[in-house]
C-alpha cells in the first residue's frame, strides 16, 4: 500500500467511526460487535486445500514489530554506511524481504521508542511525572534519519503511544510528528486535537480493518487540549469506547498496547482485565510491546470468540543485550544490558480476509534475533564499524552470519542463535510452520489450546 494512500485513510478513519450501521452494510464492514464479530484463526492458509479456482478475496495485511530504540551503536553502524537511511533499511533487509512478499496488500508498523525532536533532556535528567513512579530517568531522541531509514525499508507507520514520546516535551512531540510525516509515515496512538487517538483504517471493503494504539500507564492525558496541541492516546475507558465504535464501522479491530513492564514474560492480572474488555468492545487481534522481551502468545476463548493475544513481541531493534555473548549465561537478576532475550523478538503479520458472515482473521508470526559482532569487536577479534542485523532463525536453516567472522566464534554464535530460537518457542508457546514454511511460527489448532483465565 502507497504511504500517500495509508496517509488518506486515516484522515477518513474519523468520518468511519461515525458511520451508521446501515452505512456500513451496505460498504462492507461488519455490523455492530455484538452481532458477531470476525472469527480469529492462527493457522496458516497457504496449502493446496485452501486454493480455488476463484480470484482470491479481498483482504488486509498489518505487519507489527515491537520497539525501535535507535541505540548509539546502531547509529554508528547505519552512518558507517555513508548513508545512514540506506544503512538502516540494510539492518531491516532479512525482515523487510518477507513484508514486501505481500506487496500492496501489507502495511508495517513498528513503534517508535524514542521522540524524533529537538534533544531538551540527555539521559542525566530526570523527568518528573505525575504518578507513582515520579522521577523518570533517561529521556530518549533520535535523530530524523531513523525514520527515513524505516520508510526505506517499507515501514508505513509508526506507534507513538509509549512511555518515552514525551521525553522531549510536549512541544518535542509535536516535532517527532512533523517528522513522522516529513519521512512519508503515518503517526499512530498519538496526533494533534482533537485527533489524538483516530485509527489507522486500511483494506477493501470486507476486509477493512482499523488499528488503534495506545500505552498503559498511571496517569492520563491533560483535558481540553487545545486544537492542534499534539496528545498521546492512553488506555483508559475513552479506549473502550474507540474499540466499540471501531467495531461497528469496519470488519476488523486490530489493538496494539505498550505497557511499562520491563523483562516481564508473564501475563498480569491487569493486563487480563483490560484484555477483555478490548475483546468485549471488538477487538480481533491485541498485539503488545514494551517489556523488550517476548511473552506468550495466547488464543483467548471470550463470549463465543476466539481472539489472538500476542502478549509482548519484544524488541524490535535495539542495542539491549549488549553485554550478552554466547560464551557467557546471565544470572536471572541481569541487566537488560546483560540479558540475550531483549534481542529476541517476534514480528506479527495479522491478515484479514473477507468471508462469508463476516471477516476471517489469521495472525502468524516470524521470530527476529538482532545479530551484533559488538562483542567480537569490543574483545578485538574483529575491527569497527559495528555490524548489525535483524536475521529470522530457522530450525530449518543455518544463520547466517558475515563472512568476516572467524571461527570458532562462528560455530558458537550460530549454536547461540538456535538456542535463542528455541527461547522464543518455549515462552511464546508457538510452534514452527514445516520447513518449506520457514520461519512461520504459529499456535496449535484451537481445538488443542486455551488461554488460561
Amino acid at each position: 500500500m502507497s504511504r500517500r494512500l495509508v496517509a488518506l485513510v486515516l484522515a477518513l478513519s474519523i468520518a468511519a467511526l461515525v458511520t451508521t450501521a446501515s452505512s456500513c452494510s451496505s460498504g462492507g464492514a461488519r455490523a455492530a460487535a455484538a452481532e458477531g464479530p470476525a472469527r480469529v484463526d492462527s493457522r496458516s492458509t497457504h496449502g493446496a486445500a485452501h486454493r480455488t479456482a476463484h480470484a482470491p478475496a479481498p483482504r488486509a495485511v498489518v505487519w507489527i514489530g515491537g520497539d525501535v530504540l535507535a541505540d548509539p551503536r546502531l547509529r554508528e553502524s547505519a552512518v558507517a554506511w555513508g548513508d545512514a537511511p540506506a544503512g538502516l533499511a540494510h539492518m531491516i533487509a532479512p525482515i523487510a524481504d518477507r513484508w514486501r512478499e505481500d506487496a500492496d496488500d501489507a502495511v508495517v508498523l513498528l513503534n517508535m521508542e524514542s521522540p524524533v525532536a529537538w534533544t531538551r533532556y540527555g539521559s542525566d535528567h530526570f523527568l518528573d511525572l505525575p504518578s507513582e513512579h515520579a522521577r523518570v530517568r533517561a529521556p530518549l531522541n533520535a535523530p530524523a534519519w531513523v525514520l527515513e531509514g524505516l520508510a526505506a525499508a517499507g515501514v508505513d507507520a509508526v506507534v507513538l503511544a509509549n512511555n518515552h514520546t514525551l521525553d522531549q516535551t510536549r512541544e518535542g512531540l509535536g516535532e517527532t510528528l512533523d517528522a513522522v510525516d516529513a519521512a512519508g509515515l503515518v503517526a499512530v496512538g498519538a496526533g494533534r486535537a482533537p485527533d489524538i487517538r483516530g485509527p489507522l483504517v486500511v483494506g477493501p471493503p470486507g476486509a477493512r480493518t482499523a488499528v488503534l494504539a495506545f500505552v498503559e500507564r498511571d496517569y492520563a492525558e491533560p483535558e481540553g487540549l487545545t486544537p492542534g496541541e499534539p496528545g498521546v492516546s492512553v488506555l483508559d475507558s475513552g479506549a473502550i469506547a474507540l474499540v466499540r465504535d471501531a467495531a461497528r464501522a469496519n470488519d476488523a479491530v486490530i489493538v496494539t498496547v505498550h505497557v511499562v513492564a520491563e523483562l516481564r514474560d508473564w501475563v498480569s492480572s491487569t493486563w487480563r482485565t483490560w484484555a477483555d474488555g478490548l475483546i468485549d468492545a471488538g477487538a480481533d487481534a491485541i498485539i503488545v510491546h514494551g517489556t523488550h522481551v517476548v511473552g506468550p502468545v495466547e488464543r483467548v476463548r471470550r463470549n463465543g470468540r476466539d481472539v489472538i493475544v500476542a502478549w509482548s513481541l519484544g524488541n524490535f531493534m535495539s542495542d539491549m543485550g549488549r553485554s550478552a555473548t554466547p560464551h557467557r549465561t546471565e544470572p536471572d537478576d541481569a541487566s537488560k544490558w546483560q540479558q540475550a532475550r531483549t534481542r529476541e523478538g517476534l514480528v506479527a503479520r495479522v491478515e484479514v480476509r473477507a468471508a462469508p458472515g463476516g471477516a476471517r482473521v489469521v495472525v502468524r508470526f516470524v521470530p527476529i534475533w538482532l545479530s551484533s559482532d559488538r562483542y567480537l569487536v569490543e574483545r578485538r577479534i574483529l575491527a569497527k564499524p559495528y555490524h548489525f542485523s535483524l536475521i529470522t532463525p530457522s530450525r530449518c536453516a543455518t544463520p547466517e552470519l558475515p563472512e568476516t567472522w572467524p571461527e570458532p566464534e562462528r560455530a558458537a554464535a550460530r549454536a547461540w542463535i538456535r538456542s535463542r530460537l528455541e527461547h522464543i518457542l518455549s515462552i511464546s508457546k508457538l510452534e514452527p510452520r514445516p520447513c518449506d514454511e520457514a520461519p512461520w511460527l504459529e499456535l496449535p489448532s484451537a481445538d488443542e489450546t486455551e488461554a488460561p483465565r
